[in-house]
């Protein structure tokens, strides 16, 4: 259960993250009369149609708006793998995330995405096959799963995200 709650927690920290941030990248955009991120610009398009993204233009508002239909698709979305979570942060204009993220952490981005991928994984296992083998050989005994295992996946989602909190600041604290 620790596995799951760990990348349940990362997944959910990925999407807030991008969605607070959003307000004041748009509004520096704008102020800098700069283009908005073409991934941000890609989700509003799937998510606002004329009528709405009219409305929000007219709002006192505008960014909530724009914040709500972004959310809306972020929700959609599973973020439990590097490619994931860097596709999420190209929202608001952080390109090489997991770089960036393992560059702060001393670690390769190809290491550090295999341990993502490698603790996603057994999360998946955990919660689609409720832990149990599914080759005919040991079908359906449970997968046997070590506390140095899940000592190691927390650490090393703690660390990530603690990384990729310092990353996301430095980037924000940028923009202007």
């Amino acid at each position: 259960g620790v596995v799951v709650f760990a990348v349940a927690a990362m997944d959910a920290y990925v999407r807030d993250t991008v969605a607070s941030n959003l307000a004041k990248l748009v509004a520096s955009r704008a102020k800098a009369n700069r283009d908005l991120p073409e991934e941000l610009v890609k989700v509003v398009d799937s998510a606002m149609n004329t009528k709405a993204l009219i409305k929000a233009a007219y709002a006192s508002r505008p960014g909530s708006h724009i914040r709500s239909a972004v959310e809306g698709i972020l929700a959609e979305r599973s973020f439990q793998s590097a490619r994931a979570i860097e596709d999420a942060f190209k929202i608001i204009g952080l390109d090489d995330l997991t770089a960036k993220v393992a560059e702060e952490c001393s670690d390769s981005k190809k290491q550090l995405e295999r341990k993502i991928r490698e603790i996603a994984k057994r999360r998946h296992q955990i919660v689609h096959q409720a832990d149990l083998h599914q080759d005919k050989q040991h079908k359906r005994k449970p997968r046997e799963i070590k506390v140095g295992f899940v000592e190691d996946a927390l650490k090393t989602i703690d660390s990530f995200v603690k990384h990729m909190d310092q990353v996301v600041k430095k980037y924000m604290q940028g923009i202007k």
